[in-house]
């Protein structure tokens, strides 16, 4: 009796420290799942927070340089001053005053464009605005010295066109950098997925440990069962 009660001490004993150790672990894993779920959520938010500063204020740029270019050529109208007067050279300041707005922004989009907008784009944009810039500049000259004639023709014939391109050429740039974005939010959106089923695998490690353990024991109790079921048959007379 004695023998028997140590033996039942000793496996209460056996089986509270496996209980200890089971609990440990399972402290050990959720910590260990917190801190790398809060490591994933930090690169998450720093990836989605450099594809926002690097493409908003790009993509919000890019609108008001269509803008600028707009109002440059509007102020290439030389019926705006039908005469070489004192209107007429206080409204060739501001058209060229509107046409060097448009070219530093210009400027500065390109100067920064180098991770957001390719370098086809970027070329396109610099040789159709550099060239709208100069006819735009040359053709304000012509209205404000009095030459409407030659003004008119080269709105028309020359400076139009250029215009045409210049704008076709932003609105690529634009397009560009929606579309590699959109690309990038939806890399990014599927590296998410599958580091979620990764964590979620990881979470999920104690049921699956549980229902493994369920399953060994029912195919251990079937087994014995089939067993002593042909012992008693091998025993029956």
């Amino acid at each position: 009796m004695a023998r028997s009660g140590v033996t039942s001490s000793n496996e209460h004993a056996a089986t509270l420290r496996q209980l200890k150790l089971l609990v440990v672990v399972l402290v050990l894993s959720n910590i260990g799942l917190g801190i790398f779920s809060f490591y994933i959520l930090r690169r998450m938010d720093r990836q989605y927070s450099e594809l926002i500063s690097r493409s908003v204020p790009m993509l919000s740029d890019l609108q008001t340089l269509t803008t600028r270019a707009m109002a440059a050529m509007r102020a290439t109208n030389p019926g705006r001053a039908p005469l070489a007067s004192e209107r007429g050279a206080a409204l060739a300041s501001q058209g060229r005053l509107a046409v060097m707005q448009d070219q530093e922004l210009r400027r500065k989009l390109l100067a920064l464009g180098s991770r957001t907008v390719t370098d086809r784009d970027r070329a396109e944009l610099q040789a159709a605005g550099d060239e709208f810039s100069q006819r735009a500049l040359e053709t304000i000259a012509l209205w404000s010295t009095g030459n409407m004639a030659e003004a008119i023709k080269a709105r028309d014939e020359t400076l139009r066109p250029v215009f045409d391109r210049y704008i076709a050429a932003t609105t690529r740039a634009s397009d560009g950098l929606e579309a590699a974005s959109l690309e990038a939010n939806s890399a990014m959106s599927e590296s998410t997925g599958s580091l979620s089923t990764v964590v979620l695998g990881l979470a999920s490690w104690p049921i699956v440990l549980l229902v493994g353990i369920l399953l060994l024991t029912a195919i251990f109790v079937l087994v014995l069962m089939v067993l002593f079921r042909g012992r008693e048959m091998s025993d029956m007379p």
